[in-house]
């Protein structure tokens, strides 16, 4: 048996989801962190802006601190909470596996929030 995701409502084709985020990165931040304007929708891919994989875009609720498991970590897109680049996890990692930075800007690499 087949199973098909029912795509979500008001969900845009991958194209309008990356213009969407590109148009919020490239705009001036107005006291909002990238990690929450992003221009992100759950559930789409992104393409990591040194390597060009593209991840899978999973939306974290706003919180302080975030658990995740390194495997999962491997399959979902990740934000530079400086800079706001999109990231896969094996370009954040760098000489401690335990710390994901940008590789361009050296600052914290994040899950995008909602």
């Amino acid at each position: 048996m087949i199973f098909r995701r029912k795509r979500r409502q008001g969900a845009g084709t991958d194209s309008e989801t990356m213009a969407a985020a590109a148009a919020a990165q490239d705009a001036p931040m107005t006291g909002r962190e990238p990690w929450l304007a992003h221009g992100l929708t759950a559930g789409d891919t992104a393409a990591c802006s040194a390597c060009g994989q593209r991840r899978r875009v999973h939306l974290q609720p706003r919180a302080k601190v975030i658990v995740a498991v390194t495997d999962v970590l491997r399959e979902v897109i990740m934000i530079c909470g400086a800079c706001g680049r999109l990231l896969c996890h094996d370009c954040t990692v760098g000489d401690n596996p335990r710390l994901s930075e940008c590789p361009h800007c050296r600052g914290p690499v994040v899950l995008p929030m909602f």
